[in-house]
């Protein structure tokens, strides 16, 4: 421990290692350099705006038809909901996001 004492002082009486708070505050992050240019920062409040605004552009659900000859649930790629049709001509409402995957679907289609 006398080594360290000696090499770092006591604490009380040495300059702080790192320096004042001062200086901590007004170094500059090399961050970017590392990973690359970090994105613009957006408030929360911006955020939840633009999620609601992009929310009202698509609607709350798509119809989906069933015609195929047997019974099949499928789940959405994006939400991970299990849709059950179970019979020719069901339809059923879908998370417009899972409307892509789902029409990869043989016998179901969009009404």
């Amino acid at each position: 421990m006398e080594g360290f004492t000696k090499f770092f002082g006591s604490g009380a009486d040495s300059p702080d290692i790192l320096g004042s708070r001062e200086q901590l505050e007004l170094m500059p992050c090399n961050c970017q350099k590392m990973n690359g240019p970090a994105a613009p920062a957006q408030p929360a409040a911006a955020k939840a705006a633009g999620d609601s605004r992009s929310a009202a552009l698509r609607p709350a659900f798509v119809s989906m038809r069933y015609t195929g000859p047997t019974a099949t649930t499928v789940a959405g790629a994006v939400s991970g909901r299990r849709y059950r049709f179970g019979r020719t001509g069901t339809v059923l409402k879908v998370d417009p996001r899972d409307q892509a995957a789902l029409a990869q679907v043989p016998h179901l289609r969009r009404v």
